[in-house]
């Protein structure tokens, strides 16, 4: 994945939050104003219901029990509307838990891969200094293959070199060609290493090719 491909996708969670997070905000603002209104209709029932016991005959002269039917059929609407605003809340609320969740493993599978890539990057970088290094000091082809399998190794199965992102990479090109048995010479090194060999010309000869030596005839005896 690209970096734009990245920033895009982390913008879109970023959305997708967002919009989560006001759905979230709204439900619970929804279910607030509902509440109002239910203590609102308790007031007026209560109401009703103490207007009642302090005068009853003026109540019976009066459509009482009509208010009555009224506020309680609104009362038990509107605890209906609070009951599946809850349930709305609280669906909103634990998809937002989960799409946490889901964001946070997502994030977790992101840096690891990011982390073992550039584990990987780095070996690359030291395995390609280390076979520099050989081929700067090269002495046999033969010797040179056992040079590489040894290198191999040391990367594949040597604990000291699980880890190659903390420390300076002279450090470990220099320890791995002390542990293959390779005298460095660090002429030319920069911070990026040595350049690579060039893929052409006299300098791309290793050291024991017979062919850096002039001659008139073939060199390579016919098999």
């Amino acid at each position: 994945m690209s970096s734009s491909d990245l920033v895009s996708a982390s913008a879109d969670r970023t959305d997708e939050a967002d919009r989560m997070a006001q759905a979230v905000e709204r439900a619970e603002l929804r279910l607030a104003r509902v509440r109002e209104i239910t203590e609102i209709g308790m007031i007026l029932l209560r109401d009703l219901g103490e207007r009642v016991q302090a005068a009853p005959k003026a109540a019976a002269e009066t459509d009482t029990a009509g208010d009555f039917a009224k506020i309680s059929r609104a009362l038990r609407l509107t605890l209906d509307l609070e009951a599946r605003f809850d349930e709305t809340l609280r669906a909103l609320q634990a998809g937002e838990d989960v799409a946490l969740k889901a964001r946070r493993e997502r994030r977790a599978r992101r840096d690891a891969q990011a982390e073992q890539a550039r584990h990987y990057e780095r070996g690359e970088k030291v395995f390609n200094q280390v076979c520099v290094a050989i081929a700067r000091e090269s002495e046999s082809e033969a010797g040179d293959e056992e040079r590489y399998a040894a290198l191999y190794e040391r990367l594949q199965d040597d604990e000291a070199y699980e880890d190659l992102s903390d420390r300076p990479l002279r450090e470990i090109v220099g320890q791995l060609c002390a542990d293959i048995g390779l005298t460095v010479d660090w002429t030319g090194w920069t911070e990026n290493g040595w350049p690579e060999p060039p893929r052409s010309g006299p300098g791309a000869r290793d050291r024991w090719s017979p062919f850096r030596t002039p001659s008139p005839r073939p060199i390579v005896p016919p098999d």
